[in-house]
């Protein structure tokens, strides 16, 4: 964690949002473009990975003060090239000069503006590749001071007032050196990377500068500054900031600049067999499912027909039911008849049971 004074940076990968892990550096490899060590100055290694484009997080933390200040101002430098002169976060409406923050307050800055002809673009921060060579010696003395800074990005971040000016001046585009303007051939052995703009938008022009910043004077007017050497996993190992005889790691947790051409050959094996035991479980799945869902369908249409079943058993049993016939109508009728002549009401005839007479012989 880089935090100097209740302020935080950050290099994050984008579109990622991974914090670039921090190395120390070692007291053979710091560089500073002053003899300043105290408590206002960090510095630290990160890995840079060729294409990848990064952002950079200012984070105010809980208990910063401002001291009276209007805000803060960052200036931002890559490679020695200067890319934000004058990056003004003002103190939230909502801060008292004299409070301190009661929540974190995150400034980011992921690019600047940069006219190419007549046309404004927003350019994104970057990293690229260069070529090394490492016998050659340098000798003239202003690549020397390019190549001090280069794969470096420094951060100043200070408390300060801001005044309005008597006249806008004009926005400055920023001035990049790209590797592609380098001679290649002058890298020293230890930077295999530089910056590059990476993803660019067209912009409007932007407006002139109304305000002037200056730092806050006083004793919180300490320039904090925040150092970041930007290399790649081999040059980190070469530095000594990652061992280069790590505890043994399975092949396949292993960083691809740490395998030789025949573990990449058997990984790859691997993959693709895995790949393919991957590929016949879905089609596996597949199947499964269609035959699930074909058996679903059967058992739709076995629904359908036991409730077409049970409908129709239903209107059986609300038939009417069958009257006496003919035959036993008029047996009721001729008895009806009978009691009504004789005067007896009308019953059902009375079963005699049947004597038996013995008779002489």
């Amino acid at each position: 964690m880089v935090v100097l004074k209740h302020v935080e940076v950050k290099i994050i990968s984008v579109p990622i949002g991974q914090r670039l892990k921090e190395y120390d550096v070692p007291d053979s490899e710091i560089v500073a473009d002053d003899e300043e060590t105290g408590s206002g100055k960090i510095q630290k290694y990160i890995e840079a990975e060729s294409g990848k484009e990064f952002e950079i997080q200012v984070i105010l933390k809980k208990g910063f003060s401002y001291h009276g200040a209007a805000g803060i101002h960052i200036k931002i430098g890559i490679d020695g090239d200067a890319l934000n002169r004058n990056h003004w976060r003002p103190r939230p409406p909502h801060v008292l000069p004299s409070t301190k923050l009661r929540a974190d307050v995150v400034e980011v800055v992921s690019g600047t503006k940069i006219k190419r002809g007549e046309e404004w673009r927003y350019s994104r921060f970057g990293f690229g590749e260069v070529t090394v060579d490492e016998d050659l010696h340098l000798d003239a003395t202003a690549l020397q001071e390019k190549l001090r800074k280069l794969g470096s990005i420094h951060i100043a971040v200070c408390r300060a007032t801001r005044t309005t000016r008597v006249k806008p001046t004009a926005y400055k585009s920023a001035k990049v050196t790209t590797s592609s303007e380098l001679d290649k051939k002058l890298i020293v052995k230890s930077i295999s990377h530089t910056f590059k703009l990476g993803t660019e938008k067209v912009i409007e022009e932007p407006k002139p500068h109304k305000h002037a910043w200056a730092p806050l004077l006083g004793p919180y007017s300490t320039n904090l500054q925040y150092v970041f050497f930007y290399r790649s996993y081999r040059a980190l190992q070469y530095l000594g900031c990652i061992p280069t005889t790590p505890e043994p790691v399975p092949l396949s947790e292993r960083h691809p600049a740490d395998m030789t051409d025949e573990e990449k050959a058997s990984q790859i094996v691997e993959l693709r067999a895995g790949m393919k035991v991957l590929h016949d479980e879905i089609q596996q799945l597949k199947l499964a499912n269609q035959a699930l869902v074909q058996e679903m369908g059967d058992t739709r249409d076995l629904n359908m027909k036991i409730n077409a079943l049970q409908a129709a058993l239903g209107s059986l049993g609300t038939m009417p039911t069958p009257g006496p016939n003919r035959s036993t109508i008029k047996k009721e009728r001729i008895k009806q008849e009978l009691a009504e002549e004789s005067g007896t009401p009308s019953r059902p005839a009375k079963r005699v049971k049947p004597e038996y007479v013995t008779l002489d012989e």
